[in-house]
């Protein structure tokens, strides 16, 4: 998969406008974490599971991981939960989404690193 400057530039504006990343450009270190573990799950459960897993706004979780599915609709330019859109696709788009989704999440996890990490800030003394 060869990602474009575009898709890239897509998923950084995906992860400021999801809150992933706050002003002034930082976030959780988890959501790196968040980003491979939605792969693994697609791969485990299939994408709709996984969807409503991480859709999930009441998880227990450390971060807010449900923002990695509203940075994911942002990139997909979806405006309604990914996996009511899902529900509605005949199989041949479904695929096409799984595809779409993969792509999206390379794109997340190389735009993150373009960002700081929040606790990995420079201290001086």
């Amino acid at each position: 998969m060869k990602l474009s400057v575009d898709t890239v530039e897509k998923a950084c504006d995906a992860l400021t406008k999801s809150g992933i990343v706050d002003k002034n450009g930082e976030y959780d270190k988890e959501f790196k974490g968040y980003i491979s573990a939605f792969g693994v799950a697609v791969v485990q459960m299939g994408l709709y599971p996984a969807l409503l897993i991480f859709e999930d706004k009441s998880a227990n979780t450390k971060g807010d991981r449900s923002k990695l599915a509203d940075a994911l609709g942002i990139f997909l330019d979806k405006t309604d939960k990914l996996s009511e859109h899902y529900k509605s696709l005949n199989e041949e788009n479904r695929k096409l989404m799984q595809k779409r989704v993969n792509e999206a999440l390379v794109a997340l996890k190389l735009a993150l690193r373009i960002y700081k990490p929040k606790d990995e800030k420079i201290k001086r003394k």
